[in-house]
């Protein structure tokens, strides 16, 4: 099985800055600034359906909670939308992160939201909201990344050295980790395992319950720059240097495939959840805002 490309969708925009599958449906998410907007997507015809929100801002990233159906977007302005996908429109917004969101993490209830963007004096700094009621619950510093599992058990906090998995129900840290991630940690699907990398070629895959640690690593990687798990014991790596990823067998530690994408600047991928077809997208050059669809084939 190999994944190969089906589709390439120039949008009207300058940059497609995030693609993201909505649960049972039919549809895919993007964000797109220059015009900004956010779009839903036919995941069949790959037709654009609507121009679901031209914001007053330029969007740059979204998360969906899986079981209320709303959607949680930020980018410049520093604030922190929600907005009902069916009736089109923003609820509330929140918060003022000083400066641009890059980030957002929702817990699978809709009830907390995560942001990580830039804060005083141009620091990056993640930051625990309580959406319904529109407060900061904690701001984790300078220097920190955090995100929520898939089952909203836990969260996953990178701070300069070192890494802390917290459980969400007692606010008690279940594991601490004595590392300099050069990565965003992520969760795997089922939010049993942890992965980052502290090097420019490394992968480390960590067990939540049993803390054991497995290291995937080959020399003849380029740089990875962004890790994510994909549905189904596998992994995917991403270099931004040459617009690649790479997919590795969990069980087994190997590269499986190594895909090129056709997308000058990457900004992000999405798998479906049945792992069958990935979208990307970004930036091209002289091209605009671009959308591929890749699918998996024998």
């Amino acid at each position: 099985m190999s994944f190969h490309k089906t589709k390439v969708i120039n949008t009207d925009s300058a940059c497609v800055h995030q693609v993201g599958f909505v649960p049972q449906s039919h549809d895919i998410i993007s964000v797109e600034s220059d015009p900004s907007s956010i779009n839903s997507w036919d995941l069949h015809s790959l037709t654009k359906k609507d121009v679901a929100l031209q914001p007053d801002d330029i969007p740059f990233t979204f998360a969906m909670g899986s079981k209320t159906g709303e959607l949680v977007w930020a980018g410049l302005k520093g604030l922190i939308n929600l907005w009902d996908m069916e009736t089109k429109k923003i609820i509330r917004y929140i918060g003022d992160h000083n400066s641009s969101i890059y980030r957002v993490s929702i817990d699978s209830n809709g009830k907390y939201v995560i942001s990580w963007g830039i804060d005083t004096n141009i620091k990056w700094s993640a930051k625990f909201w309580d959406l319904q009621a529109g407060k900061l619950i904690r701001d984790w510093g300078q220097n920190s990344y955090a995100c929520f599992s898939p089952d909203s058990r836990y969260i996953g906090i990178r701070r300069y050295d070192v890494i802390e998995l917290e459980e969400v129900s007692s606010g008690r840290v279940i594991h601490t980790y004595d590392e300099t991630p050069a990565t965003p940690i992520v969760f795997s699907p089922d939010s049993t395992h942890i992965a980052f990398s502290t090097t420019h070629r490394d992968i480390n895959l960590l067990n939540i319950s049993s803390g054991y640690r497995a290291t995937i690593a080959d020399d003849n990687v380029t740089d990875v720059d962004e890790i994510f798990f994909i549905p189904g014991h596998r992994l995917g790596t991403i270099s931004l240097a040459d617009s690649s990823i790479c997919i590795w067998d969990i069980q087994s530690k190997e590269k499986t495939e190594e895909i090129l994408l056709g997308i000058g600047k990457l900004k992000s991928i999405a798998f479906k959840q049945d792992a069958t077809a990935f979208a990307c997208c970004g930036h091209q050059h002289f091209r605009g805002g671009i959308i591929e669809m890749w699918q998996e084939y024998p």
